[in-house]
């Protein structure tokens, strides 16, 4: 008979930060795969668009069930999702009395404001806030970029480890020995330690590693008289009534598609997905859009991989589960630089379409697999864009493509004629989904003018490029 687990405080906290793209969920997922079996991890995720994806990747690294996943999607954990960040650490504790919690905060966040919610009165004598890690991606490294973005830069000043990702691509040569010399030279305080990871691994040891006296003297102490550490511990004591959040183990959760949004299963049905616009990411200058497919929407592996690599050059980010076949779902992940490298050899060809074109001037960026998982639930898709409304509208008026949501136009629109597909309102909704969508305040957009309706347009143009991807029945 099993013994009922024994609640044992304080539980140790690590947070995982670090821009949009840096690999943190891969990192998460590799921890996952080398927990001890007798324990019990809990893994909060934090994404700003409605449609949360980085859970499901998590979930299906963890199918035995001795790992609870929790999405709080649609904003940042460290403001407006608060409340219920610390509802659900409550819930954790209660309920699933696990030996460990790692969070995951979004890319767009600081997570100087998370460290003061878990540092205040009400959770830190049950939680131990171990060292912060922060993720830098060495393929694109580059410090005086890095520093100028006020968010990276607070992630990687409060952080106690930092490690250099992706060390294993091509275009990261050379960048951890220049990671390693910046941060001794340039940053205070000074690191504990700069790993370089190469295909997400991390080392657990690093969770055990405590927090440095200076990185946490930079923080808001619990009870100061900050007004940011005032309005968050209110919206958090206010917020905890009435929240709803799932708790159940990964296994159980992948099986059931549990991290889709229920309004958006519900609006989606046969080959009219529903599309869930993110509203979190204006000030930032992004836009973030999300599809949920029916459960019996099928994707032809071959169409989607093409569309992908075509897609991924101008987005900022791009993840998703898909059904490829009766009883097969995959994620989309990026191969390895040798990998990438003997992959492209074998399709180049010499241009003959706008879209050949395209997927050669492609070929230096991301390569992707499609790698099979545990998930079961309806089809999902994510993607975050960059949306300058002055360069774009100058852009779309000048025919110049530089700009990534320009490049996005022209990438798509050469591959819907490929497909025969640019003509025709396959994505348009029925008068009872579009009822569905807006009572569950789905498919409304908050950007202003021009530029809303050129995510409008970019968003309309993506979706009609997924439904060319469906296996025709």
């Amino acid at each position: 008979m099993t013994q009922p687990r024994r609640l044992k405080l304080p539980i140790p906290v690590t947070i995982i930060t670090g821009a949009l793209g840096v690999g943190k969920t891969t990192a998460i997922c590799t921890l996952l795969q080398n927990k001890p079996s007798h324990e019990v991890w809990c893994i909060i995720v934090n994404e700003f668009g409605a449609v949360g994806l980085d859970a499901v990747a998590i979930e299906a690294s963890c199918p035995d069930g001795s790992a609870v996943v929790k999405q709080l999607a649609g904003g940042c954990m460290c403001c407006v999702l608060s409340g219920p960040l610390s509802a659900a650490i409550a819930q954790i504790i209660r309920q699933a009395k696990p030996d460990r919690v790692i969070i995951e905060p979004s890319g767009l966040g600081h997570p100087g404001g998370l460290i003061d919610i878990l540092q205040g009165p009400h959770l830190c004598t049950s939680l131990q806030l171990n060292a912060v890690i922060c993720l830098v991606d060495l393929s694109v490294f580059d410090p005086a970029t890095l520093m100028a973005n006020s968010t990276a830069a607070d992630q990687v000043t409060v952080a106690d480890v930092l490690v250099g990702s992706k060390a294993d691509a091509a275009a990261a040569a050379g960048a951890a020995e220049a990671l390693q010399q910046w941060a001794a030279d340039k940053l205070f305080p000074v690191k504990q330690e700069v790993v370089i990871s190469a295909h997400g691994q991390l080392d657990t040891c690093w969770l055990h590693a405590p927090r440095s006296a200076a990185a946490a003297a930079l923080m808001v102490k619990p009870g100061s008289s900050s007004s940011r550490a005032r309005q968050q511990q209110a919206a958090a004591d206010t917020s905890l009534q009435g929240m709803q959040l799932r708790d159940q183990p990964a296994s159980k959760a992948a099986q059931e598609g549990t991290a889709a949004p229920a309004a958006a299963v519900n609006a989606a049905s046969a080959g009219q997905p529903c599309r869930v616009p993110g509203t979190g990411l204006q000030a930032a200058g992004c836009g973030s859009c999300g599809w949920v497919f029916d459960q019996q929407d099928i994707f032809d592996q071959v169409l989607l991989l093409q569309l992908l690599q075509l897609v991924q050059p101008a987005v900022l980010r791009l993840k998703g589960v898909f059904r490829v076949a009766q009883k097969q779902w995959v994620m989309p992940l990026s191969l390895p630089a040798p990998q990438q490298q003997q992959q492209q050899q074998q399709q180049a060809v010499l241009p003959t379409t706008e879209l050949d074109e395209l997927q050669q001037s492609t070929a230096s960026s991301k390569a992707w697999q499609l790698q099979p998982v545990c998930y079961r639930g309806p089809s999902m898709v994510e993607v975050i864009v960059s949306t300058p409304p002055a360069a774009v509208m100058t852009a779309e008026a000048t025919g110049v493509t530089s700009n990534p949501e320009a490049q996005l136009h022209a990438a798509l629109n050469a591959f819907l004629q490929q497909q025969n597909g640019a003509a025709g309102g396959g994505s348009q909704c029925s008068e009872a989904q579009g009822a569905a969508q807006a009572g569950a305040g789905i498919g409304k957009l908050s950007l202003n003018g021009a530029a809303s309706l050129q995510l409008n347009s970019t968003w309309q143009l993506l979706e009609e490029a997924l439904l060319a991807c469906l296996q025709r029945k």
